[in-house]
């Protein structure tokens, strides 16, 4: 999914990327693709995934309250459903590696049940 947003980024933020010569869209899109369920739920690290995703869930436990959500049951019965697929993830006898491609399988998977609902 591609979505086009407006951000008024941190001013030490953008002097961060331009003294390493990165575009800040760049860095963040880096980040963003490196935000993990797996990554958090299972084992945090140093890795970059887990380290995203363990930033992306301290925002979104501080925004507790403020984030509101559209209830839509089909939504939430296939949230359920691969949440419980991800978890299971943690039991299952395979390297890290064989994991992260069954975790990425079951997001793609998820993501495109949800493209369906949303389309008319």
């Amino acid at each position: 999914m591609n979505a086009v947003i407006s951000l008024d980024l941190p001013e030490k933020f953008q002097q961060s990327c331009d003294k390493f010569g990165i575009r800040s869209d760049a860095a963040i899109q880096s980040f963003i693709d490196s935000i993990s369920i797996y990554a958090f739920v299972v084992k945090p690290s140093r890795e970059q995934c887990s380290v995203a995703s363990c930033v992306f869930g301290y925002y979104v436990k501080c925004m507790d309250g403020k984030i509101k959500t559209i209830a839509n049951p089909d939504k939430k019965d296939i949230g359920l459903y691969y949440i419980k697929q991800i978890l299971q993830l943690v039991r299952y006898r395979a390297s890290r590696k064989r994991k992260e491609e069954i975790y990425d399988g079951l997001i793609t998977e998820w993501y495109a049940k949800l493209l369906k609902i949303n389309q008319p």
